[in-house]
């Protein structure tokens, strides 16, 4: 909690026009003291931060996490627009389906498919790329959501689950593993081929978003820059 604690005051510190979270934001999502403990550090954040929640497997699909948040659509997968971005947010959580036919991918294909923003954001709690857990859940989600980011021209995809930070690029897209909220860290093993920078630290990561530049900045609990990253935007 300590941790936890750090890192929401290190964000506020910069002041930030909203905050993503991509899942695990209690250890228990059923618990009411889970969920009490959480709003109480995040307190000072959450009064001036607007915060983008998307469910990761400790949420356990639990309607305390509904109850706590008022998101758009169905708030299970949801997207909105800020300045010239589009977000999409998924619940990738080992729980709710996301194959092929499901109807969270089907709604996914037409949401990117309409997209007109230059900047197109995905996040969700398990990744498609990661050099800390090989599992069936990664390759689950590299068979049924890669093929459609790399259609539709996804940008900068952003997931969770292992604690720790991770940054690949595949294909022309950049993914990122960013989960160093407080929980016991994860160690990086030898880096992937696809592994352009890691980090076993708390952090958050800073986003900056200058018409067709993104700067993203991994940044630790000392304030130090530990991986900065810069994409363009096609003409």
């Amino acid at each position: 909690d300590n941790v936890h604690r750090r890192v929401a005051d290190a964000m506020l510190a910069v002041l930030p026009d909203f905050a993503l979270h991509t899942g695990d934001l209690v250890a228990y999502g059923s618990q009411a003291s889970e969920w009490d403990r959480f709003f109480e550090i995040e307190r000072g954040l959450l009064s001036s931060v607007p915060l983008f929640p998307s469910p990761g497997n400790h949420e356990q699909n639990a309607a305390r996490y509904f109850d706590a948040f008022v998101l758009p659509g169905n708030e299970r997968w949801y997207t909105f627009e800020w300045g010239n971005a589009r977000f999409v947010s998924l619940q990738i959580d080992a729980i709710v389906p996301f194959g092929k036919q499901s109807e969270q991918v089907q709604w996914l294909e037409a949401t990117l498919a309409a997209n007109t923003q230059p900047w197109l954001i995905v996040w969700f709690h398990l990744p498609p790329f990661d050099s800390y857990d090989k599992t069936d859940l990664s390759s689950a989600v590299r068979i049924n959501l890669v093929p459609l980011f790399e259609r539709y021209g996804v940008d900068l995809v952003l997931t969770g689950h292992s604690h720790n930070y991770q940054r690949s690029n595949v294909n022309g897209i950049t993914y990122l593993v960013t989960a160093g909220g407080g929980a016991e860290l994860n160690p990086l093993p030898v880096a992937g081929p696809e592994l352009q920078a890691g980090y076993s630290g708390n952090h958050f990561v800073l986003f900056r978003v200058d018409g067709k530049t993104i700067t993203g900045q991994a940044i630790n609990l000392d304030g130090e820059v530990v991986d900065e990253f810069t994409l363009q935007s096609e003409p």
